[in-house]
């Protein structure tokens, strides 16, 4: 029996996991392209993130990764390139805490007023909310 090639060793750990495989001689192309040294980044970021990548977690009634992307889209945006970071648990920034800044808020109140104004519509209680984050 011959070896198996990176690619079929990659795809068929990808298919282990993901529910949508698709596209399979494109991906090939694509990851033939690649030098063995990439494909072997390539490989073990697949199973870095299978193990880590917060987004690849949750699996669905059939056993499968619900919300991991087929691999034609993983080749395509080179996903490889931004590992995840395996010591962390979670790779998704939090914006839960983030404040936004006053002069944030008036930035984005003046665009609203200045869209309100130009359609002659009334403006005084942006005018109000500007005027009480200025002072």
């Amino acid at each position: 029996m011959p070896d198996k090639t990176p690619f079929v060793c990659w795809w068929e750990l990808y298919s282990k996991y993901c529910p949508r495989m698709d596209k399979k001689s494109k991906c090939e192309k694509m990851f033939v392209r690649f030098n063995i040294g990439e494909q072997r980044v390539i490989y073990q970021d697949t199973i870095d993130r299978v193990k880590h990548y917060e987004d690849w977690q949750a699996i669905s009634e059939k056993g499968k990764r619900k919300f991991m992307r087929g691999p034609h889209p993983y080749l395509v945006s080179e996903m490889w390139e931004c590992p995840v970071d395996k010591g962390v648990k979670g790779n998704v920034r939090d914006t839960t805490n983030e404040q936004e800044r006053p002069e944030q808020k008036i930035a984005g109140l003046r665009k609203m007023r200045e869209m309100l104004a130009k359609n002659n519509l009334d403006t005084e209680s942006l005018d109000k909310q500007i005027h009480a984050l200025a002072n």
